[in-house]
Formats: C-alpha cells, structure tokens, sequence
C-alpha cells in the first residue's frame, strides 16, 4: 500500500526464513546514461537514432558510407544539443570544400575555442565530419589539435569545439624564410608534426591529407597538425571508401583547373581524396592506404622545406594527380643544390615509388629526423 503524503510509511512486512537475499539495485545504467551525455565515445548517425537491428540489413549504401569509419559496432549515441547561448561566436577565420572554422568563446569556461560547422551537410559529408570528431578527439598528444566538445545545434546541425591555437600555417612560414639556412631552421617544427603522426600511426590511424597549410606554427613555440577530416582508423571494419576510389569528377572539372599555386595544394573532396602538391602516387592512383602515404607526404614537406617549392612540377591540380599517380618528383637536388646530403637521402627514402621501400611508418621517420638533428 502506498502511504498517503504526510503519513509513515507502514512497517515491512517479515521476509519468510527460506527467502533470498533481496538483489541490491544496480546504478550502472543512470552512470552510463550521465557518461554518454557528458563524454560520448562515439558520435553516431547525427540527428536520428540509430535503426533497429532488425533493420540494419536494410541499410542503403549511403547510409553505410555514412558511418563507414565508426571504430565500434552496436547502437551509438546522438550527440547532445547544445544551446547557441553555450558559444559567442565571432568572425570566420578559415574556409574549406566541406566546413569552415569560426572563432568563438565558450560562455560556460570563458575560453576561446575554434568550432568547426559544416557548410552543407550532405550524406558523404556527415559521415566525414563525425569521423573527423571522433578520431581527433582520441587522439591525445601535444602536437594534435584537441577536440573539447562535439555536439548539435538546436536547428540540428552538427559542430564541434576545438583549441584555438594562435600562429601561421608553415607553408606560409617556410614562404617568409628567404635561404636554406632559415628554412633549415624550421627542421625541429617538421620534426614534431613527424611525432604527431608517428603517435597518430601507434594507434593505428592515418591523417591522408597532411601539408605545410596543415600545420600551425604557434606564437609560443607550439606546432600542431590540423584537419583531420579525411583520417582513417585502419582497424575500422568498413568497406571500400569513396577516399580509396579511382577519380572521375577531378578530370572532368576543366573549369576547376587553376594555377599550381592554387589548385595543387587544394583538398580535393569527392575524387581522390588529399591534397596533390604532397600527394603519395598510390593515393593519385585512388589504391588503398596505410601509414606509408603519410611518410610520403612528411617527406613531401621535407622536401618543400629545403627546395622552398612543392615536389611536383606541374601547372594544374590535375596535372599535378597525373604526376603523382606516376611518381614524377622532380630530383630534390635540381631544385636545391646545396641541400645536406642526409637530409637528401631521408627526403628520398620517405618519397620512394614504391610503398615497400619508404619507412614504414612515421615513428621511423621521426627517428631518423632526430639523428640528424643531434
């Protein structure tokens, strides 16, 4: 009988001799609950629950490429809405194909923090962005950008919180130092992007679009590598990615093609994923990626690094494909006669043609970068 308000509560009644033991309650579904709302650990399909398993066999094609990178299996968690009173936001301070960055402030923590929103969410795009958020957010190193929060907006559209790092992209770095001395003095920052990845490849993950542009040099010392947007976790259990795909709309956009100091360093989205200036020739050719891609493209920025040019002879961003795709890089010491002779040979190991005679990961990399440095 329940008591009415004000009245005690009546007296148990006595547990027979042979009863069990009553089952202590179990909190552990109110903590996962707080957990998931508080941390997620993986971000889901935005916006709409995930089917029920009766329907999983049902899914379109879309729909799996959408969660193609998800690093777990079962239902996922949507991610939580936040109010737009939770940010200030400012003026825009980056723009690419897919999603631009903003500068804001967090109202409740009053830091600053960059958020990156989508400019037209699409299927293909969605499924990017939650991959971008997730795999950033595991990645916990200094030299990797952290993820602070990833969430909705109340019309629905995903975003997520980022540090804010002050400082200049290195291409626009190396572009000011005028000699190989001054660009030679730049090695330690590309040194610690190579740490950056080889931390990102022990947890078996491949950044796929790395360049000068992608790494921040900051005002007080910091180096950090950006956008992860096109990350794969290799262990992922998904099919073939339209990143993996031989090009076709690339060499259709005539319209699109531009001069090498634009279009070449440009993230194609869509065809071939990357960016062609620092591209791997297995990634032109849209063949199946590991770790040796992003060796390639270190070595790539090595060699802007001490040519002060991008490795690839070529006008436009399909021409540039079409070198990559066959290797074609221009010898490092055409473009930079007086380049140390052992930084030469790392350039040219890590930019081999062929993947099994590159390092076979950026952890190698790194170790030479560092004999030579000490």
């Amino acid at each position: 009988m329940v008591p009415e308000d004000g009245e005690p509560a009546p007296p148990a009644e006595p547990r027979p001799a042979d009863a069990p033991e009553p089952r202590p309650r179990s909190n552990t579904g109110s903590i996962e609950a707080f957990a998931a709302t508080v941390a997620p650990t993986n971000l889901g399909s935005i916006g709409t629950p995930p089917p029920p398993t009766t329907q999983r066999a049902k899914l379109s094609a879309m729909e799996s490429d959408q969660t193609m990178a998800a690093p777990v299996t079962g239902a996922m968690p949507l991610l939580p809405v936040i109010p737009l009173a939770a940010y200030k936001t400012d003026k825009e301070i980056a723009r690419g194909g897919m999603g631009r960055i903003v500068a804001a402030e967090d109202q409740r923590l009053g830091r600053p923090v960059a958020l990156k929103e989508l400019i037209d969410p699409s299927p293909d795009s969605l499924g990017r962005f939650q991959r971008e958020a997730l795999i950033t957010a595991r990645l916990q190193h200094p030299s990797i950008v952290p993820v602070y929060e990833a969430g909705l907006w109340p019309s629905g559209e995903p975003f997520f919180a980022m540090k804010m790092v002050q400082g200049k992209p290195l291409d626009q770095v190396i572009a000011a130092a005028r000699t190989l001395q001054e660009r030679l003095a730049l090695l330690p920052r590309i040194t610690a992007a190579v740490d950056a990845i080889a931390y990102a490849h022990s947890k078996r993950v491949i950044h796929r679009d790395l360049k000068p542009a992608n790494v921040l040099i900051g005002e007080y010392g910091e180096t950090v590598v950006i956008d992860w947007g096109l990350a794969k976790d290799l262990d992922a259990t998904d099919g073939m990615e339209s990143a993996e795909r031989v090009p076709r709309s690339v060499s259709e956009r005539k319209d699109k093609s531009t001069t090498m100091s634009g279009a070449s360093t440009l993230t194609i989205a869509g065809a071939v994923m990357g960016t062609p200036a620092y591209m791997a020739p297995e990634q032109a050719r849209g063949e199946p990626l590991d770790e040796r891609a992003d060796v390639f493209a270190l070595g790539a920025m090595l060699y802007h690094l001490l040519a002060g040019v991008p490795p690839y002879n070529a006008r436009t961003a399909t021409d540039v494909i079409a070198a990559a795709a066959l290797g074609r890089v221009v010898p490092l010491l055409e473009r930079e006669k007086n380049a140390p002779a052992d930084l030469v040979a790392i350039v040219n190991r890590a930019m081999a043609q062929e993947t099994s005679d590159r390092y076979r990961n950026a952890g190698e990399l790194a170790d030479e970068l560092r004999r030579f440095l000490t």
